[in-house]
């Protein structure tokens, strides 16, 4: 299943969020939103001219407060009506569609337009720095918009933490990102979503666990209530700490985004691979799915606990699905489907060629690999699969794991007997 170990994706937060000095007057705009106007037509106006008088950021943040999706566009597209000129609520309709419509194309041409009205805001050059990079994959131009931005506004802690998370895991250049990292505490030491992935970094990159543990913890005293650190913390203590606090951390995360389909599949993978708990590994798994019903890792990963819990019949349906949902890709998820879908078919007493053959095609083209374990399947697997049959899934997951280890099946005969399968219907490998 998929490794513990991977940290959580941090979702960009709304600009208007990331600028924390304008905190308190969110808080008042909040309170005068709430108030019932129905009844009162003379506050109604004068909410009105209040809004007005507060201009861009009037309507910015009625918008944030409103939980009518479709609504909370029209406000967004009324206050442009009133300033048209404001780079800013352009931005915040490119970050609207990004997050709620899912329009990349508007998205991108309102970013475009918001620099177009004010090509040096730094706020909205951070922001569609981060859209070139999560959306469109251009790291160059991602690049050269962060750094546009920090020397606009040399001082924003929140964009040069975002740079960094950029420099080390899209660039590599781990000194640089921790150059940054600590230049973006220091310029704001109670950021706790940078300090929650510097310890991240200071952990996964740099192999300091001791710095790494102390700023989660840091982190999470400022925000105890950051579901994100919480769960990246459980899962650095999953693996470096006590499975007690590690536990802990788990269920504070999920108590705090219990409708969080990640969330619940990091918890359900520690359930099954860290307390050996399939059954409530199982439990939270068809959690996880019910949130996120597309999920071919989810319904993989399901899949293998229900394997374990000595059901193949159950699992192969699963994990025939997870390989539709997965596109028929050539990609590491492809591998591990597969994988465990023929130690499930040898434990039905079904024959596994065809898997075996969609393997041999996997391997031949290549994909990249990155964060996967078998050790749980291929311990499953022992006793129930022949001498030979298990030789021959170990060997493949290494390969599957390691390119380097693909020579190592050479050794088997049935292997080599084995003809490769196209990965889907109209695919043209073989």
């Amino acid at each position: 299943m998929v490794f513990l170990g991977a940290r959580m994706g941090i979702e960009p937060l709304d600009w208007a969020l990331e600028q924390r000095a304008r905190e308190r007057t969110y808080n008042y705009q909040m309170r005068i939103l709430a108030l019932d106007t129905t009844r009162y037509p003379t506050v109604k106006t004068a909410l009105a001219a209040t809004f007005e008088r507060a201009g861009w950021f009037g309507w910015a943040v009625k918008a944030e407060f409103e939980a009518d999706v479709g609504r909370r566009e029209e406000i967004i597209r009324q206050g442009i009506g009133l300033f048209p000129k404001s780079a800013e609520l352009h931005g915040t309709l490119a970050n609207f569609m990004v997050d709620q419509r899912g329009n990349l194309d508007e998205a991108e041409r309102l970013y475009r337009q918001s620099l177009e009205i004010d090509p040096k805001h730094a706020t909205t050059l951070g922001n569609f720095a981060s859209f070139m990079v999560d959306q469109r994959g251009n790291l160059d131009e991602a690049e050269r918009l962060y750094r546009q931005s920090l020397e606009i506004d040399p001082e924003n802690a929140t964009t040069m933490g975002e740079f960094a998370n950029f420099m080390a895991d899209r660039r590599g250049n781990l000194d640089e990102a921790e150059r940054l990292y600590r230049q973006s505490l220091e310029i704001d030491p109670k950021n706790a979503p940078t300090m929650g992935d510097f310890a991240s970094f200071m952990a996964d990159q740099r192999g300091n666990h001791d710095e790494a543990e102390r700023f989660y913890r840091k982190a999470l005293k400022l925000e105890p209530q950051n579901a994100i650190i919480a769960g990246n913390f459980a899962l650095f203590l999953a693996e470096h700490g006590g499975l007690d606090e590690a536990e802990n951390q788990f269920r504070a995360s999920l108590e705090l985004q219990p409708n969080n389909a990640t969330v619940v599949e990091r918890f359900a993978t520690f359930m099954a691979d860290r307390r050996k708990d399939l059954g409530e590994a199982e439990r939270l798994y068809r959690r996880s799915l019910e949130l996120d019903p597309t999920s071919a890792r989810i319904t993989a990963n399901l899949a293998e606990v229900v394997l374990e819990r000595e059901h193949p019949d159950e699992a192969l349906p699963l994990l025939a699905k997870a390989w539709q949902l997965n596109g028929q890709e050539a990609n590491e998820l492809a591998g591990a489907i597969a994988l465990t879908q023929g130690i499930a078919q040898r434990c039905a007493g079904v024959d596994d060629g065809e898997v075996l053959g969609r393997l041999k095609t996997l391997l031949k083209h290549g994909f990249e690999r990155g964060g996967w374990s078998f050790n749980e399947i291929l311990e499953f697997a022992k006793g129930r699969l022949t001498v030979e049959d298990h030789g021959l899934y170990s060997a493949l997951a290494r390969a599957l794991l390691d390119q380097a280890e693909i020579v190592g099946l050479e050794k088997s005969d049935r292997w080599l007997s084995i003809e490769a399968v196209p990965l889907s219907p109209d695919d043209s490998r073989d």
